[in-house]
């Protein structure tokens, strides 16, 4: 349903300490934090809904149709690559040149405060994880997999024509 982004903390490209405070993710203040996702949403929505159990019928439709609905970025520390029941994840390899573009696509998600530095807004229901002001507006035409699609885009990963589902998305990519 939903297509988020997963990058190592650190590489030999880019450290992500050096953009997000990484202690102040989530309640926990953890630093062995190896990998970060990802996600961008409605804010209301996506701050809102716990679970998929949780979703209602009233939010799904003023998210996809009222518009100018603020949008929230949601980050994740792992100390491991995730393996989440039912959740597909996909390793694609890019050069360092796309892998750069797609860190910069994700860090101007980030709303700033007037020093540069994301704002946070508040923790997640998981312990690990927080929600930060993000740009843009969701709508049927911009969604959570359209922002994904739009930064595996720009590192140059083929993405499909409309990238409005996670299943069209998830179909053009091809584990590295």
């Amino acid at each position: 349903m939903h297509v988020n982004l997963i990058l190592p903390v650190q590489n030999q490209a880019f450290d992500w300490s050096q953009f997000l405070s990484l202690d102040h993710i989530g309640r926990d203040a953890q630093q062995n934090y190896r990998y970060l996702k990802f996600g961008w949403g409605d804010r209301d929505f996506y701050m809102n809904t716990l679970s998929w159990s949780e979703v209602k019928i009233p939010s799904v439709l003023r998210s996809l149709f009222m518009p100018g609905n603020p949008t929230a970025l949601y980050v994740e520390g792992y100390s491991e690559l995730p393996n989440e029941q039912n959740v597909e994840l996909k390793c694609v390899g890019v050069n360092q040149k796309d892998y750069l573009q797609l860190v910069n696509f994700i860090k101007a998600s980030f709303q700033p405060d007037p020093q540069g530095q994301p704002i946070r807004i508040q923790d997640s229901s998981i312990d690990t994880s927080g929600f930060y002001e993000a740009i843009g507006h969701y709508s049927i035409l911009r969604t959570c997999n359209t922002w994904a699609a739009d930064g595996l885009d720009a590192a140059k990963v083929k993405t499909p024509i409309w990238s409005g589902l996670a299943p069209a998305v998830m179909r053009q990519l091809h584990d590295d």
